[in-house]
């Protein structure tokens, strides 16, 4: 079981507690990308991952070495309010 890298970096933003529109606002950059896309990736992650819910599947790709802990601390501390996400 392998995630995309588009994926992957869905999954990340969710389990440092994006909700999916910021998600969507924050990969803006790949043409076309709205919330519909990240849910998508969001279902395709759990299907991969065999998980009941986002929580699941951070817990179950930590478990199985596709994130780390590391990954989630960086992504935590490079949180800024430009998007008026977090403060």
């Amino acid at each position: 079981m392998q995630l995309s890298p588009r994926e992957r970096e869905v999954l990340l933003l969710a389990a440092v507690g994006y909700e999916y529109k910021h998600i969507a606002r924050l990969l803006k950059p790949a043409p076309g990308i709205a919330e519909k896309t990240v849910k998508n990736y969001m279902r395709s992650i759990l299907g991969k991952l065999g998980a009941r819910n986002a929580r699941h599947a951070v817990f179950f790709a930590l478990a199985r070495g596709v994130i780390s802990l590391d990954e989630l601390k960086a992504i935590e501390a490079a949180k800024t309010d430009d998007l008026g996400l977090w403060v």
